[in-house]
């Protein structure tokens, strides 16, 4: 399964639990300041 859209740090990890695959989160990645420390903070919510 697949979610794109309101993807974020608030709700990556309950969606990987919930079953998903593949994660689109373009605007909680880009308009940060960092967005290489987001994917990477992603990552570890996600375990």
């Amino acid at each position: 399964m697949e979610v794109d859209g309101g993807v974020g740090m608030h709700n990556c990890a309950q969606l990987v639990a919930a079953g998903a695959l593949v994660l689109v989160a373009g605007n909680a990645v880009f308009k940060t300041g960092d967005p290489t420390e987001t994917i990477a903070s992603m990552k570890r919510l996600m375990g």
